[in-house]
């Protein structure tokens, strides 16, 4: 077989020869074999992916279910020991769930409807916490304010006794 030079890059065997013919055949066969194992090998990356990645966002889901779960079970705990703007916003003596700790699991509804449910429900849930950290966080800064205020006072209060004291020693010693 002789081949022939068609640009800097391709060689291809010369007209005329035996085996151009054969040639010509046999490279299509071949690309076509190595292309269609590359796209098998692709599908089952891409399915693969696609089995990860939803397993992922179950585990993902499962995992936030269980930090709920943990929150959840943990307040009614809290609340029993004392007042607090919490026992205030979440009474512990309720008998109704937190709506994230019960989500339906209806199959009538697809996979994104729950999901968007479940997510506008996070997002009631942290405006909820949020504003509560709020409120602790002014309550803090209240009792913060209040404490300075009663220092400051009783620092007075010393301060004024010293001086009395000094002064009754000082006419105590005169008299």
């Amino acid at each position: 077989m002789q081949l022939v030079p068609v640009d800097e890059s391709q060689l291809v065997p010369a007209e005329g020869s035996q085996s151009c013919e054969k040639f010509k055949i046999q490279v299509p066969q071949a690309v076509e074999k190595v292309l269609a194992g590359a796209i098998r090998r692709e599908m089952a990356l891409e399915e693969i992916f696609a089995k990860q990645t939803s397993e992922i966002m179950q585990l993902n889901r499962l995992d936030l279910r269980s930090q709920l779960q943990f929150y959840v079970d943990s307040s009614p705990k809290s609340c029993k020991k004392g007042s607090s703007p919490l026992q205030l916003a979440y009474p512990c003596e309720s008998s109704e769930r937190s709506p994230l700790s019960t989500i339906p699991k209806s199959s009538e509804e697809s996979a994104e409807q729950r999901l968007e449910k479940e997510r506008s429900q996070w997002t009631e849930t942290e405006s909820k916490w949020i504003s509560l950290v709020e409120e602790l966080r002014l309550d803090l800064e209240a009792s913060s304010a209040m404490a300075e205020k009663h220092k400051q006072e009783l620092d007075l209060r010393e301060e004024v006794l010293g001086r009395a004291e000094r002064s009754n020693a000082g006419t105590c010693t005169h008299a």
